[in-house]
């Protein structure tokens, strides 16, 4: 999963090699940009936002379970951050999360106000107005697909992925 602006891709992939991948119109720019909600988010806005994730996900998440979700750098650096109170490690390794923890880190920044996200260190500028729309949307995919584990990659899909 990488989570862009205007869109977010998904690739689907097992030991026999990549079996599905789509870009959707799901970014957190245009969540950011198409929602009116309130500070903190409330339960509708939430609802609102999955409801729209559903209508535009095309059907890409029915009969995909995963075991593994590996989020591409970006946010998913973000989330790290959040849930160790560190910056994320400059390496090219691969980097597995905590369920719990990250669950957890989710719910707190959909709920956050802007004035605590502002005072967070490890939220980028750039993420302070739109964390809560990626933590909902990354919540509603981590419904969807029930994966066992949470890996970061340290690259974005712009700059390539093999696995």
């Amino acid at each position: 999963m990488d989570i862009g602006g205007g869109s977010t891709e998904f690739i689907v992939a097992d030991n026999k090699g990549i079996q599905k991948e789509i870009s959707l119109n799901i970014g957190v720019s245009r969540l950011y940009q198409g929602f009116e909600v309130s500070d903190p988010f409330c339960d509708k806005d939430i609802r609102n936002i999955e409801n729209f994730l559903e209508e535009r996900d095309q059907g890409f998440f029915d009969n995909i379970t995963a075991r593994t979700l590996i989020g591409s750098s970006g946010t998913f650096e973000t989330f790290y951050e959040l849930i160790n109170q560190m910056p994320f490690p400059k390496s090219s390794k691969t980097i597995e999360l905590e369920l719990e923890p990250f669950i957890e880190a989710l719910e707190t920044l959909i709920y956050s106000t802007l004035a605590e996200r502002n005072k967070n260190e490890f939220i980028i500028p750039i993420r302070k107005q739109m964390a809560p729309f990626a933590a909902v949307k990354t919540r509603w995919v981590m419904q969807k697909l029930q994966p066992e584990r949470v890996l970061i990659s340290p690259y974005s899909l712009k700059e390539g992925a093999f696995i």
